[in-house]
C-alpha cells in the first residue's frame, strides 16, 4: 500500500498489529506507531529508556508488552508499567 522509511531505523524484530497500528520496534529501542490503513501516517515515536531491543512486541488484551534491555513494558491506554 505505502512504502516509507522511519529515521533512525535498524529493524531486527518483527512488527505487530493491534487496535487499528502497526507497531515496530528497531535496535535502537525506539518504538514507532504507524496507522494501519490505505495511507502512512505516523503517529508517534517513543524511546525505550535509552535501552536497545531486540524483541518484538507483543499485544493481547488490550496491551502492548516491550521488552528493552532488562526492563519488560507493558503500555495500556493511559497507564504504563515496567
Amino acid at each position: 500500500k505505502w512504502h516509507k522509511q522511519l529515521k533512525r531505523s535498524a529493524f531486527r524484530p518483527s512488527l505487530v498489529a493491534g487496535d487499528g497500528k502497526i507497531y515496530a520496534v528497531d535496535s535502537y529501542g525506539r518504538t514507532s506507531v504507524v496507522a494501519a490503513g490505505p495511507d502512512f501516517e505516523l503517529i508517534a515515536q517513543n524511546d525505550l529508556d535509552g535501552s536497545g531491543s531486540n524483541a518484538s512486541p507483543a499485544y493481547g488484551a488490550g496491551c502492548l508488552l516491550l521488552r528493552a534491555g532488562d526492563a519488560l513494558f507493558c503500555i495500556e491506554r493511559g497507564r504504563v508499567t515496567s
